[in-house]
């Protein structure tokens, strides 16, 4: 399964519709793309939770300024359209980062809606993994929840369910969203397993008396039996960055009954590219799929 990371943001501008339309017509099977709530409801597809300045600008051309904080939380959808997020910023490092991708002037900030739109009325099969955007080291407050509500009503409207992934860092949301969608394929997301901040991050997230886990997760290790974690807790997939993809762990995840999933950002090397795809996992996802 090739996934466009973000729609694609090594070809096209991330999370717009033109990566999007680009990710489809290049024969992807599918697009990873952020979801975050505004202030008055509406679903947008944004990665950062504040406008990133690297990306956006007026509709009259001034740049985000470095020092303005917008988050998307507080604002308006109305109040976002007033941004376009398709040409980075010349004073930024993300243009020479991603040096492959082409500008596309005028873009919005997409909603939700519109993805799944372009997804129905350009193709039959195409598929979206949707991210919770969300915090773990802020799992216990379970800010996600009028998220992944919104999410699942919208995709049950669409007739989008089957189409859909849901994917995320907090656990948490991926459980909460098997309970209001049983169908949905819940991808659970990791970071990097050998930074020990994560690791401790992820035993303290398990600990939480607050998190309502299965007791005997907490008897068990992290990342040793991660898999075991993510079907216990109902998921489909584990999610792994790029570099914990082995041939020996995902022969573990399939053991599982899970599907082996790798993502990476702004990845170039063909060789590692490469190297996944012989290790036997199900699904890559790339800026450059």
């Amino acid at each position: 399964m090739r996934i466009a990371h973000r729609g694609g943001g090594g070809w096209r501008p991330e999370n717009t519709m033109a990566a999007f339309r680009h990710a489809i017509a290049s024969g992807c099977d599918a697009a990873e793309l952020d979801v975050q709530l505004t202030g008055d409801g509406a679903l947008v597809v944004h990665h950062d939770l504040k406008l990133n300045p690297q990306l956006c600008r007026r509709r009259e051309g001034a740049w985000l300024g470095a020092g303005e904080s917008i988050p998307i939380a507080t604002s308006t959808l109305a109040d976002l359209r007033r941004f376009e997020v398709g040409v980075p910023n010349p004073e930024c490092d993300y243009a020479t980062r991603f040096d492959r991708m082409m500008p596309v002037p005028g873009e919005p900030i997409p909603t939700l809606d519109e993805v799944i739109t372009l997804a129905k009325e350009s193709s039959e099969t195409f598929q979206l993994v949707i991210e919770v955007k969300a915090r773990l080291a802020d799992a216990a407050d379970e800010a996600w929840r009028p998220l992944v509500a919104a999410i699942a009503t919208l995709l049950r409207e669409r007739g989008f369910i089957h189409r859909a992934i849901l994917c995320g860092f907090d656990w948490g949301s991926m459980i909460h969203a098997k309970t209001l969608v049983p169908d949905l394929r819940t991808w659970f997301t990791t970071h990097t397993l050998h930074h020990a901040r994560y690791s401790e991050l992820m035993h303290r997230f398990a600990g939480d008396p607050r998190l309502d886990w299965p007791p005997r997760l907490r008897e068990q290790r992290f990342p040793e039996d991660t898999a075991r974690w993510i079907r216990e807790l109902g998921g489909d997939a584990w999610f792994m960055h790029h570099q914990d993809c082995t041939a020996g762990r995902v022969h573990q995840i399939h053991d599982a009954g899970l599907v082996a999933a790798v993502w990476s950002v702004n990845l170039k090397d063909g060789e590692e590219i490469q190297r996944l795809a012989g290790t036997g996992v199900d699904a890559i996802c790339s800026d450059y799929p």
